[in-house]
């Protein structure tokens, strides 16, 4: 196995933010497939490419929109993509770095805990969505350290009623992912 690289990113910042702001359907879904579709590497560098693209358009007035860039963390996986580089290493000619794979889970937890008070609750159902696919990724590795920071900040949050039961949903996830083990 090689060292890692950055590959070119697929798909750039720009185009995200312009179907965000569509907030159409059929072009989320379509975008959404081709980056689930990219190489782990591939995924990895295009979230490190439009991390201040997904947090801006947090900021739309449209709820599916918001939801969108959740689901788009989401197909980006990183908490994914270290499983699956961990568990078939074999399978890949150059991985990611470790640091960035950590630094990449860290600000995907951050946006889905901070859309877990979101006024709609499309977005919150996304963000819980989000966060158990990236504690599982999290504990099938071995890291129980991700999950307990989560749990820690989803302690620290400051929750409106509509949110609680989300939160509380976040919480259990996060919990079963300092478990460890499969």
């Amino acid at each position: 196995m090689q060292p890692s690289f950055v590959p070119d990113i697929p798909v750039e910042p720009e185009r995200i933010e312009e179907v965000l702001e569509t907030g159409e359907t059929e072009a989320v879904n379509d975008l959404l497939d081709e980056l689930e579709g990219l190489d782990v590497d591939e995924q990895l560098a295009t979230f490190e490419a439009v991390t201040d693209t997904l947090l801006e358009c947090m900021g739309l007035d449209d709820g599916y929109s918001r939801q969108g860039v959740i689901r788009i963390v989401s197909a980006l996986g990183p908490g994914t993509g270290r499983m699956v580089v961990e568990t078939a290493p074999d399978q890949f000619d150059t991985v990611p770095d470790e640091q960035r794979f950590t630094d990449a889970i860290d600000c995907a937890a951050a946006i889905y805990v901070a859309a877990l008070t979101d006024e709609d609750g499309r977005v919150r159902n996304a963000a819980v969505r989000g966060l158990n696919s990236l504690c599982t990724g999290c504990r099938l590795s071995g890291d129980r350290k991700t999950p307990e920071r989560i749990l820690s900040d989803l302690d620290a949050l400051s929750v409106p009623e509509e949110c609680a039961d989300h939160v509380a949903e976040a919480k259990e996830t996060a919990r079963q992912g300092t478990l460890g083990g499969v």
